[in-house]
Formats: structure tokens, sequence, C-alpha cells
């Protein structure tokens, strides 16, 4: 299709903290945001990524402007003036979109053809979530609220329009992740002790332990596989997890006190080095990172499973919170911003929810540094990722 492309970005001075080179990509008034969903929305070589804009504090919900940012030309194009869907789905790393377009359309967006392609009208609630999407382009998954207070799993077939319900709940499950490299399995996250209906009402549910936690399930509902993470074995999942390439493994943060907002307290007593871990269905315990100066929030996990990205909140909010990138493999981490500029509030555009791009060459995240939020890009040198080899 064809698109208009405009000149937003601006290269900013090398960080003084760090020496890292920032890019903004967006200057408008309007609240933009690199819509994140723990899923990196990136081409497969990591040269163009999704925005989405609006009126609205998270612009992930209706009605919003779908952007396309070109990084190597340093433009933004306009896609879809209006997008209708909570959310836009993906299959990371692959650069292909699917939401709703002005007329209830399911389209599907190619951001590195720019291919643009009505699949079917949409015929399901509105309100529906576009979590996550299978790499070979056959199912859209996501969570619905049912009227007697359970969750259900639902995959709609992409080629045939059909929806199903190939697992349900009675607690709430959400933030599900398809499988990036190989599709077969989904990513939940689980948080016990509380159901919510198709109204938003939430009622208690009898459980003996709290928190969140996450399972893994096969791409037909089956094959349950939880993993050892929140209570009892670490304290609850903030939510925030990331697949970790094809090992069958995920990368996620746990919760830690706060004594105030200007100082975040203690870690999980049970693992006082850090709250980054990685965990597999297999694994007995969960893979503790040490970061013990560091408290970390939300995740990503670059394509090749070898570096994870974090925002950290040690020093409190608001701002200070700075962006630190690790290697899985020997464990090491560095500073990679100091202080990316977000607020970390409430609002989805407070938050930085950095995630890497394909190429491993930049981490994208927000930032409302100046009461609006725009989306930018910190670099990521060679010699800082050597130094973390």
């Amino acid at each position: 299709m064809k698109i208009f492309w405009m000149g937003e970005a601006c290269d900013f001075p090398p960080e003084s903290e760090t020496g890292t080179i920032v890019t903004r990509w967006t200057a408008t008034p309007l609240s933009n945001i690199d819509i994140y969903c723990e899923q990196p929305y990136t081409t497969p070589d990591g040269s163009r990524i999704a925005v989405l804009r609006s009126n609205s504090s998270d612009p992930r919900m209706p009605p919003s402007e779908l952007c396309v940012v070109d990084m190597k030309r340093y433009r933004i194009g306009l896609v879809e003036p209006t997008v209708r869907s909570i959310l836009v789905a993906t299959a990371g790393y692959t650069g292909i979109l699917h939401y709703l377009d002005g007329e209830l359309n399911l389209v599907r967006f190619d951001m590195s053809t720019l291919e643009r392609e009505v699949l079917f009208q949409w015929t399901l609630a509105e309100d529906f979530c576009f979590h996550s999407a299978t790499p070979d382009g056959r199912y859209l998954v996501s969570t619905v609220q049912e009227p007697d207070y359970s969750t259900s799993l639902v995959r709609v077939d992409l080629q045939t329009g059909k929806a199903e319900t190939i697992y349900n709940h009675p607690e709430i499950i959400t933030h599900v992740q398809v499988n990036p490299s190989n599709g077969r399995d989904i990513l939940v996250q689980y948080n016990r002790g509380a159901g919510v209906n198709d109204e938003g009402e939430a009622r208690p549910v009898e459980n003996p332990l709290t928190g969140a936690t996450h399972f893994i399930i096969d791409i037909d509902g089956g094959n349950i596989r939880p993993l050892a993470i929140g209570e009892p074995y670490t304290s609850s999942s903030t939510g925030h997890s990331a697949w970790v390439a094809d090992t069958g493994r995920i990368g996620l943060s746990v919760a830690y006190s706060w004594k105030n907002p200007n100082q975040p307290g203690d870690l999980d007593e049970r693992y006082p080095n850090g709250n980054f871990f990685i965990v597999g269905p297999d694994d007995k315990a969960p893979i503790n990172f040490h970061t013990p100066n560091h408290r970390f929030n939300h995740v990503g996990v670059s394509r090749d499973g070898k570096y994870f990205v974090c925002d950290c909140y040690a020093k409190g909010v608001p701002y200070n919170i700075a962006l630190v990138l690790g290697n899985v493999q020997t464990g090491k981490h560095r500073t990679l911003v100091a202080d990316c500029g977000a607020t970390g509030g409430c609002a989805g555009n407070s938050h930085p929810h950095p995630y890497i791009t394909a190429d491993n060459k930049c981490v994208i995240y927000n930032s409302d540094r100046t009461g609006v939020c725009q989306v930018h890009a910190a670099h990521i040198s060679e010699e800082f990722l050597q130094s973390l080899d």
C-alpha cells in the first residue's frame, strides 16, 4: 500500500552516564506508544517498528492510529488512521500485525513489504483483546471474560474466521503469548484468587496460593505445564515475561516491596540476589540472576534468546528509571540508559515497555519526559554487547 512518510526523528547526544546514543522517533502532541504486550513489534531485519498513537493515556486502547517507523530512513508513516481493536496482535519478530480497522475488518499488515490485506469482517465482540498471533499467520489467540466469572482462552482461525474456546479457567488468565519461534505453545499469566466476568466485576475465588504465576499450554489447549514461579517458589510474578527463543523457557521478573514511591524496598528473602529469573516447565526451581542492586519490572528477550532487557525502578519514581541489558548465558549485565525519562505511573504511556529489535541493535522504549509520551530507541553498540559476553 502507498504510505506517506514524514520526518519526526531526532538524535540526542550520548547520555552522559552511559555514552549511549538515543533517537526519538515520534514528535506529535498525541500520546505515542511502542505497543509492547511483551512481544517485539519489529521486522525480522530490525529496521522497522510499529507505533500506536492517540489522545488516550494508553493508545493500545481504541481508537488509535497505527504507524510504522523506518529506522534506516528516519521516517514514520501512517498505516491505519483508525484502529478499533484493543491492542494490535503480532507474532514476535515477524513484522506482521493484526488489528481491526475503522470498518471492523480484520486486517493483516506486513511491516516489511507494506502490504495490507483484509481477511474478513469481524463478528466477535469489539472488546476482544488482540494479544498474540502464530508466526505462520494461522491463528490469533486471546482471553475472554465470561459471565460466570471464568476466563476463556480463545483461538481464532485467521483463514476461516472460526473462533473456539480451547481452554477455560475459573480464575484470571491473561497476557497470552504464542511462542514466536515455533508457534506450538502459548505462555499464559495466571492470577490466582479472583475471577472477573464480562462486565469487569471481580469476585474472590478460594485458593491457598495468591499472586501471579505462569503456565504453558499448547496451541490446541492441551498439555498444560506449570512453571516454578510465584508462590510457593518465589514472590508473585510481576506478570511481565517473554519467551527465551525456542528453549521452552521464559524470562520474567518477580515482585519486590515498596517503602514509598521514592524508595523501592526489599527483594524476595528467598532470592536476595535479584528479581530476574529464567524458568521452564522441567525446572524444579527457577534460575536467578545476580542483580541485587536492581528492581526490574517489564521484560524483553532478544530474538536469539541471548540477551534480556528490563526497566529498573531501584531509584524510585517518577523518572530515574534505567534500562538494563543482560546476557542470559553469561549472567553479565550493564546499564544501557541511566534515566529513560519515563515517569512510571499508572497510565500505559508512562511505562518504558522496553524490547530488543530483531537485529539486537536497538532497545525500543517509551518516554513521557516532556509530558507527552514519545517512542525512542537506545542504540546498542558492538562494544556494549561484547562487554556482556
